[in-house]
């Protein structure tokens, strides 16, 4: 069963983007409950330990896993975040704040018609950032647990 959770797991942060890798290690780390070593996951995942390791990476900065200490032991070892809606939440802010830098620095690029976007492609550009800043507003609040009355 555990097997299946992890492959689903990585297939959807695929769907979403994200590296099915590193999805399928948070995925394992989380189903077992316990922290597990970089050797055993790559073991479990039958992945490349430079795989891992970069992958697990990406998971601390994204503050999904967290590296703990073991008595007795000099590997570093990693457990699972559990509060999964903040760290859906935080990563689809990321992710929606990269983008509209992207749609601002195209709008004030094309800024009084240049290249080739007249007056009223700019206003929409201009609602189009509006809506995708509200969208980043809404989940830095928290609107989701809000809405539950969390």
């Amino acid at each position: 069963m555990s097997d299946e959770f992890v492959e689903l797991i990585g297939n959807i942060g695929t769907s979403l983007g994200l590296s099915k890798v590193a999805c399928q290690l948070y995925g394992l780390l989380f189903i077992r409950g316990e922290p597990l070593s970089l050797d055993q996951m790559t073991d479990e995942l039958g992945v490349s330990k430079g795989n891992v390791s970069v992958n697990i990476r990406a998971l601390e900065r994204w503050e999904a896993v967290r590296k703990v200490w073991r008595k007795g032991t000099r590997k570093d070892y990693y457990r699972a975040e559990e509060d999964i809606e903040r760290i859906i939440t935080t990563r689809l802010s990321e992710g929606l704040s990269k983008r509209l830098e992207m749609i601002r620095d195209y709008v004030e690029s094309c800024d009084g018609g240049v290249g080739g976007v007249n007056s009223e492609q700019l206003q929409k550009l201009e609602g189009y950032v509006e809506r995708a800043r509200m969208l980043v507003e809404f989940l830095r609040q928290d609107s989701i647990g809000a809405m539950r009355g969390e």
